[in-house]
């Protein structure tokens, strides 16, 4: 074996031309990892192996991926007061753990509003104190293993 590893695509039965690992050479099991897939997504996937006389294939095994959290609030355009108690809200199906909620403003990280947070619960309330009034704001919602992070719509603070 000259080379191995596994091809995928959104397409039925993915070959070396499509995205791919390169996992080594030689005869025996592999571990391969794939990294870029987009969340909510069906992929195929399939082991390749070349030799002297070309590639061969394994059988298509199709997966599709975990669709990650989802903020539904804010989700752009809100203003919020400062005091107030606002509801930061997302969806997450399928996804157990936990999660950090951080406050952005223009691209740079203010500070945790909380974490630990159950990724199940779905609502966090937040009561908006120590801010500069202003536009520009966004939540960013973490799982504890990273994955699937999405940042909220930009909303005001007042």
């Amino acid at each position: 074996m000259t080379a191995r590893g596994v091809c995928w695509s959104t397409s039925v039965n993915p070959a070396t031309a499509d995205s791919k690992t390169s996992d080594g050479t030689g005869i025996g099991a592999f571990a391969s990892h794939i990294t870029g897939l987009t969340p909510g997504t069906t992929y195929h996937i399939r082991a390749y192996v070349t030799n002297s006389v070309g590639i061969s294939y394994g059988s298509d095994v199709s997966f599709t991926t975990p669709t990650g959290i989802i903020v539904t609030s804010p989700n752009g355009g809100e203003i919020w007061g400062l005091g107030t108690m606002q509801n930061i809200t997302w969806t997450s199906p399928g996804l157990p753990g936990y999660l950090r909620i951080e406050l952005w403003k223009t691209n740079r990280k203010l500070g945790d509003i909380a974490v630990n947070i159950p990724i199940v619960n779905g609502t966090y309330a937040w009561t908006i104190g120590n801010h500069s009034a202003g536009s520009n704001y966004a939540v960013r919602i973490i799982p504890n293993d990273n994955l699937f992070q999405r940042t909220s719509g930009i909303f005001s603070i007042w």
